[in-house]
């Protein structure tokens, strides 16, 4: 009987042995499981397949003015798509918890598209062209926008057109699933400020659109701009600073990849040819109480719109009420234009030298100054319109 009970417990440990290697050769792996293998959260993803790591929405800032802002409930993301028809799925706990979709519309006048008022369970909306998108969703007002991002460029007055227009990019790579370049050579960068900028456009502005119910109290703007630093551009941030001293001919690539995101490099390649008019050097702005800051206080500036030709311009739209008015350059009287006793507000002409007397504006409204000049800054003439 006791050998009988010796074999039976000999026989139950090698079961228990062999029980336990089983579990262990078939048991979980660290980011194993059933389920969708991804972190909670907001996804595009094409209508039925389950979304991966590439297609999350991350939360952004919006625009606020020039600056920006954190918005409650609103992400985004840069993601590549194939053509074919999308939906945004919430994954919580390895599941898809939630589906929107809807109808998709372009607004008149725009390239973007935008589901107004997204619904649960609500229909794939299609993507026509395959590329890099820029994708958002906004809990706010509950809508979804995509863009294919299809140009990019270099804006700002460290550039050889300065903030009106784009020094445009070369593709260098189309956008596929690894990722999409851009890159170009001999470009010169000055002393300043500049941007690269999407699709020859700042923002995706959603603040004004009256046929959705919404406007600046409640609507947003998307960015479509980097900034901040080169080796860490973001979305909408301070301007890039081409430093006193760093002006040269660089090669600017610019990059996304999936896991990396978007990365800027400049590689210097020359010497910037010697010039002897800086447009940086001299930024003008107007002053006075014709403007909507009092006291005569402070500037506000026009931008520097390149050079086209052998002339220099600046420009600037601006809401002036009757009062008094001058030109100045640097927010310093060092250079500054007033009335001369023989040009008048609304055609002023010629601007050869300082000048003691205020312009005087008789009609409020909404105006636009542009600044030039041909001979490098020898002489500037002034154009002052009234938009009707």
């Amino acid at each position: 009987m006791k050998r009988s009970f010796k074999l039976l417990s000999v026989l139950m440990i090698a079961a228990i042995a062999v029980f336990s290697i089983g579990c262990k050769d078939d048991g979980p792996v660290i980011g194993g499981g059933d389920g969708i293998p991804v972190s909670d959260g907001m996804y595009i993803t094409k209508a039925g397949v389950d979304p991966v790591p590439a297609q999350k929405l991350n939360t952004e800032k919006v625009e606020l003015g020039f600056d920006s802002q954190d918005r409650e409930g609103f992400q985004m993301t840069f993601v590549y798509l194939e053509a074919g028809d999308y939906n945004l799925v919430t994954v919580t706990d390895r599941a898809i918890t939630e589906t929107l979709g809807g109808t998709a519309i372009v607004p008149e006048g725009d390239t973007y598209s935008v589901i107004e008022e997204a619904a649960v369970d609500g229909a794939a909306f299609n993507v026509a062209t395959a590329g890099l998108y820029v994708v958002s969703y906004d809990l706010t007002l509950n809508e979804i926008v995509y863009l294919q991002i299809t140009s990019a460029g270099a804006i700002g007055d460290a550039t050889a057109t300065g903030w009106g227009a784009d020094t445009e990019l070369t593709v260098k790579s189309t956008a596929t699933a690894d990722g999409i370049s851009f890159e170009t050579t001999g470009m010169i960068l000055r002393q300043g400020s500049w941007k690269v900028r999407f699709n020859n456009r700042w923002i995706v502005d959603r603040r004004l659109d009256p046929s959705a119910g919404h406007d600046f109290a409640n609507g947003y703007a998307m960015f479509t701009n980097l900034s901040g630093t080169v080796d860490a551009p973001v979305l909408g941030g301070s301007n890039f600073a081409i430093a006193a001293g760093d002006d040269a001919e660089f090669t600017v690539a610019l990059g996304w990849t999936p896991t990396g995101g978007w990365a800027i490099t400049l590689t210097r390649t020359g010497d910037a040819p010697v010039v002897t008019f800086v447009p940086s050097e001299h930024q003008w702005g107007i002053i006075g109480s014709a403007t909507t800051i009092p006291d005569w206080s402070a500037d506000i500036d026009l931008n520097y719109e390149g050079l086209v030709g052998t002339t220099y311009s600046w420009v600037g739209t601006f809401d002036l009420t009757v009062g008094s008015f001058k030109f100045r350059t640097n927010d310093s009287w060092d250079k500054n234009f007033g009335y001369d006793g023989a040009t008048k507000t609304g055609d002023l002409g010629d601007l050869s030298a300082d000048n003691d007397g205020n312009f005087s504006l008789a009609v409020a409204g909404n105006y636009t100054i542009t600044i030039s000049t041909s001979d490098d800054g020898a002489t500037y003439s002034v154009d002052f319109q009234l938009n009707q």
